[in-house]
C-alpha cells in the first residue's frame, strides 16, 4: 500500500523527467518503461488490432459488460471479453444491496493450468491503467489466462466514489475538504466502511467461483500482495499457487514499519556501492552525504511549498525516485548525484518548467480518494504511535521529519473517515504450505525488501527472489525476461522451486 505516503507527497516522476531533461540514457530509460507500463498516470489507447481467433466462450457467471482499453492485440469478444462480478456490500452481514465489480479476462492462446487472478495495487490502481499497457507481456511470457478486476469503490465498478473537492488543494486543507466529501457521499447513501482489504478478500474468491476454478493463482502487485495474502488467510483451499511482487504484508503497517524500510532500502543501495571498488570509487561515503545534505535543510526553493526545500520535501522525492528507478550496480553514482540535482537545483529552472515542477510537490487525486482512505484507514487502525516513534529513533535522523509528519497527517486524516472495525487478527503474519514466489526490487522504498523477506518467513514452500536492477513492480520494471520467467515457472509447475539465479544477473 505504498500510496499511503505516495498520496501525502505524489512526485510526479514524469514532469521531474522533462524538468530536468534526465529521460535520456539507461535511468531515464527504465523511469521511461516504468511509466509506459502504467504505474504512473497515463492515457491508454482505446482498441485492440484485429487478430483471428474464434469467439471468447463461456464468461462463467459474469454478467456481460463491455471492456476497457486494450493492448495492441487484444480482440474484444475473441482474445478478451469483460462483465460485471456481483458481491454483497457488506460480507459480514449480506442484504440485497449489491455492489458490481468490474472484471476483465483475457484468454491465453493455448492457456493450460491455472488461471492467474491479478490483484492491483494502489489501493486505487484500476484495470483500465494496466491492461492497456502491460498486459501483452503477461499474456505472451505466462501463456495463462490472466483476470483483472477493479476493486470495489475503484475504476468500472460500481459504485466508485469519487473526492473531487480535493483537487488542487494543499495538504493542509485536506481536513476540511475530505469532511466535506464523507458528508457528500453519505449523503447519496455510500458506505463508505465497506471499502476496505477483507471484503475485497472476499471478493476475490467470489471471483474465482464465479469463473469456474476450483484453485486459482493469486499475483498480487504491491498494495495487491497485501490483499493476495489475506485471501489467502481467509480462503485457502481455492488459492493454488501465489506470486507477491513488490510485498507489503497485513502485518506490517507503513505508520510503524515505513521509516525502518526505507532506511533499509537507502542502507541497501549504499552498501551495494561500498561493496564495489568502482562504484565506491566514484562515490565513496555517500551514506555521510546523505546525511550532511538533509541536515542542511531547509534550503531556499522557489517551487517549494513555502518556498523552502525541506527535509521532508527531499525525502519525498528520493522515496519516490529510488523507489521507480530500475538501477544497476554500476549506476548508482549517477543516480545518486542525479537525485540530488533534481530535487536540489529546482530552483534554478526557468519559469515555463518551473510550472512542471509545482505539479511535482504538489499531491495528485488521480485516483479513487474515498476507497483509498477506506481502505487505508481500516488498515492502520491498530497502528501505534508509541511504536512508531520508539522505531524511527533507530533511522538515520534526517529521514525521521518525514515520517512523523506521514504518521500525524494520516492519524489527523483518518480519526473521522468511516473505515471497518477489523478484528486484530487480520493484523497478524500469514502461514500457509501454498507454492509462492516472493519477487521485490533489492533497492525499492515504496515497498522494501525486508518486508518481502517478512512475508516469506510465514510461507514454507516460498522461493524468493530480490532484483537489484529492477523498480517498483518487478514483473514491469526487470529489464531481463527474468521475473516473468519465474512466474511463468511458477504458474507451469506449482510444486516445482523456480530457479532464481537469473535475478542477480
Amino acid at each position: 500500500m505504498h500510496r499511503e505516503w505516495e498520496h501525502l507527497h505524489v512526485y510526479r516522476v514524469e514532469e521531474l523527467m522533462r524538468a530536468h531533461e534526465i529521460t535520456r540514457g539507461p535511468r531515464g530509460r527504465g523511469l521511461r518503461r516504468l511509466l509506459m507500463l502504467g504505474l504512473a498516470t497515463l492515457v491508454v489507447g482505446c482498441t485492440g488490432k484485429e487478430t483471428e481467433g474464434g469467439d471468447f466462450g463461456d464468461l462463467g457467471e459474469l454478467s456481460p459488460a463491455p471492456c476497457g482499453p486494450l493492448a495492441s492485440g487484444q480482440v474484444e469478444g475473441k482474445t478478451a471479453a469483460c462483465g460485471f462480478l456481483e458481491v454483497p456490500v457488506d460480507w459480514d452481514a449480506p442484504s440485497a444491496d449489491r455492489y458490481r465489480l468490474h472484471v476483465t479476462w483475457l484468454k491465453a492462446a493455448s492457456a493450460t493450468g491455472l488461471k492467474a487472478l491479478v490483484l492491483l495495487g494502489g489501493p486505487g490502481d484500476v484495470t483500465d491503467q494496466f491492461v492497456g499497457n502491460s498486459t501483452p507481456a503477461f499474456v505472451n511470457a505466462l501463456g495463462h489466462d490472466l483476470i483483472f478486476f477493479d476493486q470495489r469503490g475503484t475504476g468500472r465498478s460500481q459504485p466508485a466514489p469519487r473526492c473531487d473537492e480535493l483537487a488542487g488543494l494543499e495538504l493542509t486543507a485536506y481536513g476540511p475538504a475530505l469532511a466535506a466529501c464523507k458528508a457528500r457521499l453519505q449523503g447519496q447513501g455510500v458506505s463508505l466502511d465497506s471499502f476496505n482489504t477483507i471484503d475485497s478478500a472476499h471478493d476475490v474468491d467470489a471471483l474465482r467461483r464465479a469463473v469456474g476454478a476450483q484453485q486459482v493463482a493469486l499475483v498480487g502487485l504491491s498494495y495487491g500482495t497485501r490483499l493476495a495474502l489475506q485471501t489467502l488467510r481467509l480462503h485457502p483451499d481455492g488459492v493454488g499457487a501465489l506470486v507477491l511482487d513488490s510485498v507489503t504484508p497485513p502485518h506490517l503497517s507503513y505508520l510503524e514499519d515505513g521509516g525502518p524500510g526505507v532506511d533499509a532500502a537507502i542502507d541497501s543501495l549504499i552498501q551495494a556501492c561500498a561493496s564495489d571498488p568502482s562504484c565506491d570509487a566514484a562515490s565513496p561515503s555517500l551514506g555521510a552525504r546523505l546525511d550532511e545534505t538533509l541536515a542542511g535543510l531547509p534550503v531556499p526553493w522557489a517551487s517549494g511549498p513555502g518556498g523552502s526545500l525541506t527535509r521532508e520535501t527531499y525525502v519525498g522525492a528520493l522515496i519516490q525516485l529510488q523507489g521507480r528507478t530500475p538501477v544497476q550496480l554500476g549506476q548508482i553514482p549517477g543516480f545518486l548525484t542525479q537525485v540530488h540535482a533534481d530535487v536540489t537545483q529546482a530552483h534554478s529552472v526557468s519559469p515555463p518548467t518551473s510550472g512542471a515542477l509545482e505539479q511535482v510537490v504538489h499531491p495528485g487525486t488521480g485516483y479513487d480518494v474515498a476507497m483509498y482512505y477506506s481502505v487505508t484507514c481500516a488498515d492502520t487502525q491498530y497502528a501505534d504511535p508509541a511504536k512508531a516513534a520508539e522505531k524511527l529513533a533507530s533511522i538515520r535522523p534526517g529521514l525521521v521529519p518525514y515520517f512523523q509528519g506521514l504518521g500525524g497527517l494520516i492519524g489527523t486524516l483518518c480519526a473521522d473517515w468511516p473505515k471497518k472495525a477489523l478484528d486484530p487478527t487480520y493484523f497478524t503474519p500469514v502461514g500457509s504450505q501454498v507454492p509462492s514466489l516472493v519477487l521485490n526490487a533489492e533497492f525499492d522504498t515504496l515497498t522494501p525488501a525486508v518486508w518481502a523477506q517478512a512475508a516469506a518467513a510465514g510461507l514454507s514452500a516460498s522461493t524468493t527472489a530480490l532484483f537489484p536492477g529492477a523498480a517498483h513492480i518487478v514483473v514491469t520494471t526487470d529489464p531481463s525476461d527474468c521475473a516473468l520467467g519465474l512466474v511463468k515457472e511458477l504458474l507451469d509447475a506449482p510444486g516445482s522451486t523456480p530457479n532464481t539465479a537469473c535475478a542477480k544477473q
